[in-house]
């Protein structure tokens, strides 16, 4: 049994690869059941900068979303003000009138 460990590992690795880091679909999983899986990920992560940081999505409207996805896509999370700052250097943008990105 504990000769299936390594393989179940490499296993786990490819398919967090393929859902966090565009990496390619691992044998026996539906390339589109990923691909719907990956994107919900992403969506979350996109929530979850639009909660922490309120003005950076207002600033970007009602695209935000769509856009942090994109940028997101093969881009691993490390946290979310990490995937605030990165995303927003990516736009060129930045907090209006010296304001911080988020409220208190």
């Amino acid at each position: 049994m504990s000769s299936d460990l390594p393989d179940l590992a490499t296993r786990q690795a490819e398919l967090i690869r393929a859902l966090v880091a565009d990496g390619p679909p691992p044998s026996g999983f539906a390339p589109d059941d990923l691909t719907v899986t990956a994107t919900a990920l992403l969506r979350k992560r996109a929530g979850l900068v639009a909660k922490r940081y309120p003005l950076l999505a207002q600033q970007c409207g009602p695209d935000f979303p769509d856009m942090f996805t994109a940028w997101a896509r093969g881009r691993p999370s490390t946290s979310v003000a990490d995937d605030a700052t990165a995303f927003a250097a990516a736009h060129g943008l930045a907090p209006r009138t010296g304001r911080r990105w988020f409220r208190r």
